[in-house]
């Protein structure tokens, strides 16, 4: 004949409560995350920072300062704002290599030479430098406007 044995879960005493539980877990019956859970969550965390990174840099070759990633320009001749990419830069040095290392000629008058700078965000003025207020922040040198 053999002999059966059948094995109830055994009571657990809490210390602090005084109180018997029948809980079967050690971490009182809550669910816990399991290793590749928390692998998935990990991986999806970094793809979704890294979406943001790339984002963000891919964003920031276009501003006010560098629209479609060329430079404001402002021909000392005629007055004309223009925008210059690096690729007409380039163009034009290699079509006029007597010219290279000196500003560029304006594409508009045939002329005057083009200053690089900015365009103020608030009126449109052309500067190539900012100016400070007294607590550091910066301003457009032409129309005293506080610049973003």
């Amino acid at each position: 004949a053999s002999l059966m044995v059948h094995l109830s879960p055994m009571p657990q005493i809490c210390s602090d409560a005084g109180t018997t539980t029948t809980s079967r877990t050690g971490s009182g019956g809550k669910p816990q995350m399991n290793d590749k859970a928390k692998l998935g969550l990990s991986i999806a965390a970094i793809v979704l920072c890294g979406g943001f990174i790339v984002s963000y840099v891919s964003s920031s070759g276009t501003s006010a300062d560098f629209p479609d990633g060329g430079t404001w320009t402002l021909c000392n001749a005629c007055g004309e704002m223009q925008v210059i990419d690096p690729e007409i830069r380039g163009r034009f040095y290699d079509d006029n290599p007597s010219h290279i290392g000196q500003p560029m000629v304006c594409l508009k008058c045939k002329k005057g030479r083009l200053v690089d700078g900015k365009k103020c965000p608030i009126n449109g003025c052309f500067y190539v430098q900012a100016n400070q207020m007294a607590d550091g922040r910066p301003i457009c040198p032409v129309c005293k406007k506080p610049l973003p």
